[in-house]
C-alpha cells in the first residue's frame, strides 16, 4: 500500500504540473510535489527490485517537469496509472520488507487512531 500511495502521489503531481501554464504559486507547488514524489519512488527503487517499479521510475524520469508540457505529462501520468494498477494487483507484499524503513513510524501519524 505504501508503494501504491507513493506512485499515486507521483501520478497526480504529474497531472497537476500538466495543467500549469504560468510560473506561479500552483505551478511551483506542483513541480515541487512531483520532484518529491519522484525522490520517494527512487528511494523505493533503491531498496527493492521489481519491474513495475522500474517502469514507474522510467516514466517519471522520462518526462520533463516544465510548463506547457501538458501532452507529455498527461501521457506519462496515464501510463503510470496503468503500471500502478498492474503492480497493485500482482505484487506480493512480503517481497517488499526492505522498504519498511521508509514507512513513517506511529509518531508521525496524523489524526485520531481508528478503533
Amino acid at each position: 500500500m505504501y508503494i501504491v500511495g507513493r506512485a499515486l502521489d507521483l501520478e497526480y503531481a504529474l497531472r497537476g504540473v500538466a495543467k500549469a501554464t504560468k510560473k506561479k504559486k500552483y505551478a511551483v507547488a506542483m513541480a515541487k510535489r512531483a520532484a518529491r514524489a519522484k525522490k520517494h519512488m527512487h528511494a523505493v527503487g533503491d531498496l527493492v527490485s521489481n519491474p513495475d517499479i522500474e517502469d514507474i521510475l522510467a516514466l517519471a524520469d522520462g518526462v520533463k517537469l516544465k510548463l506547457n508540457n501538458e501532452a507529455a505529462l498527461l501521457d506519462a501520468a496515464a501510463k503510470l496509472k496503468e503500471v500502478t494498477s498492474r503492480f497493485a494487483v500482482t505484487a506480493e507484499g512480503s517481497a517488499f520488507a526492505a522498504i519498511d524503513s521508509l514507512i513513517p513510524g506511529s509518531d508521525k501519524y496524523k489524526g485520531a487512531p481508528v478503533e
